[in-house]
C-alpha cells in the first residue's frame, strides 16, 4: 500500500511538475516571437516596407503575455505610422493602421484588456478620421467599434484561484513528508490546476 501510495505522489508529483515546465517553454516562446516580429518589423519598417513592418508588428503583438516589453514597442512603433500618416494627409492610409493596432489589441484580451490607452487612442482616431474620409454616421461607428464583452468577474476570480491552489499545492506537496499531507497537497494542485486550465479556455 505504501509502494502504490509512493508512485501515485510520485507520478501525479511528475504531472505537475511536467505542465508547470510547458507553461514556462510557452512563456519562454512567446517573448522571442515578439521579440523576433519586432525587430522583423523595424528592419522593415527601415527599408520602406510598411506594409509587411506592420504585420510582423501585429504578430509582435499577438504573442503578448504580461510584462513582455516588445508588444507595446510594436504597438509605439504602429502608432507613429498612423501619426504620420495623418500628418503627411494620408487619412485612409492612416485608418487603415490605426484599425490594425486595434485589431491586435483586442485579440489578446482574456480576463483583462492589455494596452487600453492605445485601444482608446485608436479608437478615438478611427472615429475621427472615418467621419472625415468616408462620411461615417454615429450608428455605424458604434457598431464598427463594438468590443467583445470581458470575462464576468466570477471568471476572473476562479481563474485566478485555480492558479494560486496549482501553485501552492504544488509547492506545500514538494516540502511535505510523504502521508496524507503531501496528498491533500497533491489533489489540492492538481484540482487548480484543472480550475486553471478550463477557466483560460472558456474566458
Amino acid at each position: 500500500m505504501s509502494s502504490a501510495s509512493n508512485r501515485f505522489g510520485y507520478y501525479t508529483s511528475l504531472v505537475i511538475l511536467c505542465t508547470g515546465f510547458g507553461v514556462a517553454v510557452l512563456t519562454a516562446r512567446l517573448i522571442i516571437d515578439a521579440r523576433v516580429n519586432y525587430y522583423k518589423g523595424t528592419e522593415l519598417l527601415k527599408s520602406g516596407n510598411r506594409v509587411l513592418a506592420l504585420n510582423a508588428f501585429e504578430d509582435s503583438v499577438r504573442a503578448y503575455i504580461p510584462g513582455n516589453i516588445y508588444c507595446e514597442q510594436s504597438l509605439q512603433k504602429m502608432a507613429v505610422i498612423a501619426r504620420v500618416k495623418t500628418m503627411n494627409g494620408d487619412i485612409q492610409g492612416s485608418l487603415d493602421v490605426w484599425e490594425v493596432v486595434r485589431r491586435s489589441i483586442l485579440s489578446v484580451r482574456h480576463s483583462s484588456q492589455p494596452f487600453l490607452i492605445y485601444l482608446q487612442e485608436a479608437e478615438s482616431q478611427i472615429e475621427i478620421l472615418s467621419k472625415e474620409q468616408q462620411g461615417v454616421g454615429d450608428k455605424v461607428l458604434k457598431e464598427m467599434l463594438v468590443r467583445p464583452d470581458d470575462p464576468s468577474a466570477t471568471a476572473v476570480v476562479l481563474m485566478i484561484t485555480g492558479l494560486l491552489l496549482w501553485v501552492s499545492g504544488a509547492i506545500a506537496a514538494i516540502f511535505s513528508s510523504v502521508g496524507s499531507r503531501r496528498y491533500v497537497s497533491l489533489f489540492m494542485s492538481m484540482s487548480g490546476l484543472f480550475l486553471w486550465i478550463v477557466m483560460v479556455y472558456l474566458a
